[in-house]
This record gives structure tokens, sequence and C-alpha cells, in this order.
């Protein structure tokens, strides 16, 4: 999703800097072979070592920024395994009890990413291409907010979406010829076109309809579609979030070695206005979660990253950054609440993000200067 940057020129030179250094960083790492580094990924507690010691180069801001950045991605690669696993058992064993398991399941992959999407905005792994897209990759694993008709049928339009055209053959390819096609919200491959074929576009997906149907030779059958498009995107989601995670691999890819390559300001420049925009972006979704329909599920999309943020300020700083974050947690509610979105929440989102820095601790000259 690309985000107007702040006004100045050291911030906009910067940040082109980093885009030709952390782009071909970030592309060296996505065609890493398929085994390597996967063994620790099985568990998210053990898929993230701690580091013997600290990388040279890097504040203690990066660091732990980086470290929780890959902790974190890793935990939602985790959740992804075990979603595509639960969606083979709904495709092999269809039924009530898989279908609902499936969507729990779902959930939980979902907070997870929503934990990992927190370290965006900074030129590296979340913001640049997979291959040959022409969207970064954050935009490929879970793009949002999409057009659920544009992947399959509603209510009034019972024939339209993907899963209903069958001129178009299924596979990874073309669904990510699909992707964005003509607009953003176009949405073929990721979390949000898997929670429409597993949810349905009005929260009424049943069994039977992601059942294995006995139709005759050669007619056409959206069930079967609709499986085969749901297993594609349980796959697909799972393999991307994997090269994500060896894109912040320090063993595999070079993003936190070109991040050292920058002095202490501009690393700390370069990784806090990228938060300032995640939490900018936070707060223009107050609205768009204001105008849609999806229950309390993509409420989530402003807790999670909140509450993540937590975990990158020190010791000291930790109190002061959770006085500003509470009190919006509190206004934002719980799921099981349900509460009404106050459109003003945007108001506090933007001033959290201007003093973000500060409440960061030794972040809090990210946006100085650098010395000349």
């Amino acid at each position: 999703m690309a985000v107007d940057q702040p006004a100045g020129g050291p911030m906009k030179r910067l940040l082109a800097g980093a885009g030709l250094l952390l782009l071909v960083a970030c592309d060296s790492s996505t065609d890493a072979p398929a085994g390597t580094g996967s063994a620790a990924l099985s568990t998210p507690q053990t898929a993230v070592p701690a580091p013997e010691a600290p990388a040279e180069g890097l504040t203690s801001f990066s660091q732990r920024y980086l470290q929780q950045a890959r902790r974190q991605c890793a935990s939602a690669l985790f959740e992804a395994q075990q979603l595509q696993a639960s969606l083979e058992t709904v495709l092999d064993q269809t039924g009530p009890e898989a279908l609902a398991a499936a969507q729990s399941q779902w959930e939980k992959a979902h907070l997870s990413w929503l934990r990992c999407s927190l370290f965006s905005h900074n030129a590296g792994p979340l913001d640049t291409p997979a291959g040959e897209d022409p969207f970064p990759l954050s935009a490929r694993i879970a793009s949002w907010p999409i057009s659920p008709g544009y992947v399959d049928s509603l209510p009034e339009h019972p024939f339209s979406g993907l899963v209903n055209s069958p001129d178009l053959a299924l596979s990874r390819a073309s669904l990510l010829e699909q992707h964005q096609l003509t607009a953003a919200n176009e949405s073929s491959v990721g979390l949000y076109p898997l929670e429409t074929l597993l949810f349905g576009t009005d929260d009424s997906r049943t069994p039977e309809e992601l059942s294995a149907a006995a139709e005759p030779a050669g007619d056409f059958s959206s069930q079967q579609r609709r499986r085969e498009y749901l297993a594609l995107l349980g796959a697909l989601y799972s393999s991307d979030l994997k090269a994500l995670v060896a894109r912040w691999d320090p063993e595999l890819a070079s993003f936190p070695q070109s991040l050292a390559r920058f002095n202490p300001h501009q690393q700390r420049l370069l990784l806090v206005e990228g938060l300032r925009e995640r939490v900018l972006e936070l707060g223009q979704e107050v609205l768009l979660l204001q105008e849609e329909e999806s229950g309390t599920r993509h409420r989530q999309r402003l807790l999670v990253p909140l509450e993540a943020l937590q975990l990158l300020a020190g010791e000291e700083e930790l109190p002061a950054l959770q006085q500003r974050i509470e009190p919006l947690l509190t206004r934002l509610g719980t799921a099981a609440d349900n509460p009404e979105i106050d459109p003003a929440l945007q108001a506090q989102f933007n001033e959290l993000a201007s003093d973000l820095g500060a409440l960061l601790g030794d972040a809090t000259d990210a946006i100085a200067a650098p010395p000349q």
C-alpha cells in the first residue's frame, strides 16, 4: 500500500537511498532454497533464537526492532502453516467441526499477521516486491480492504467472483495475474480472499459449499473451484510468509546488514518513520472500518498492531508508551463488546504518530538531522 512520505528533503533522500540499497537485499533472500532455515520455524517458541551477540553497527533500538520483526513474522508463518493444515482437513473431511476449526485458525493467523505487519514502511522486507510483482510483498500477503465479490459470489450476485469464472483456469500463476488487476481492492490472493472463501461473503459459509460435489462429467462446479481456490491460497500464503521470514534472517538476507551501513541517526530515522507511517495508516483505517460490515474480525487491524508497538520500547520508556496506547485500546474496545468505532479516533492515532520518536526512548533523536 503506497503511503505518502513526510515532507522534507533529508527524509526523502534517505528513503530513496534505503530503497535502492535494501531492494537488492530483500530480493536476494526471496529465492532462498525451500528448506533453508525452515527447521527452526516449526513453532513460534523455537523459530527465533536470540542472537548470541549484538550485530555490529546496529543501534540498540535497531537490534530490538529486527529481533521483534523476525520473531513476529516467524510466528505468523507458524500460524499460516497451521492454517494450511486445517484447510487440508476441511477439504478431506468437510463438516461443521472441520469448518469451524479452520475458521478459528484463520483468526489466529490473522492476529499473528497483524503483529508482523507493524514492521513495514521501512523500504524493507514487506515493502519490496516478490519476483516481478508490481506491488510490495505486503500487498500480496494481506492487501486490505478487498472486494469480496471479486473472489466469490454475493447474495445479490450469485454468479460473481473468480470462483464462478470457468474461463479462468485456477493456478498460482493465474491468481497472481488477477491480483489487483484494475483496482487495489481486487485481491485474488492473500489472507483476506482466504477469509472470503472460508467464511463466505456474508459470513454464512456452509460445509456443503466446500464439499466435493458429485457433478456429471463436463459440468461446471462452483464447489469444486472453491475447493481448488482454497487449497491454492493456503499454500501460497504459507509460501509467501516463508519468503518474508527469510528476508528478516540475518544469516540469509542482507536487510539487517544493509541497515547497519547507515549511521545511528539514519537507522532510527528510517525505522521510526516507518512505524509512524504505520500508525498513521491505522488512523486512516478507522474510517474504512466504519464503512464496512465485517463484524468484529477486522477491528483487530487496529488493536493488534498497537499492542505490538509496545514491544519496541525500552524498559524505562514502556510506561509512558503504555499510557498513550491504553486509552486507544480502551476506546476501540474488545471484539466481544462490539462498540461503535468513533471516527474521532483518527486524531488520536495521528497524535500518537507525531510523538512516537520520543515515546520510543533511544529513538528520540530519530527525527533529528544527522550531524554535519
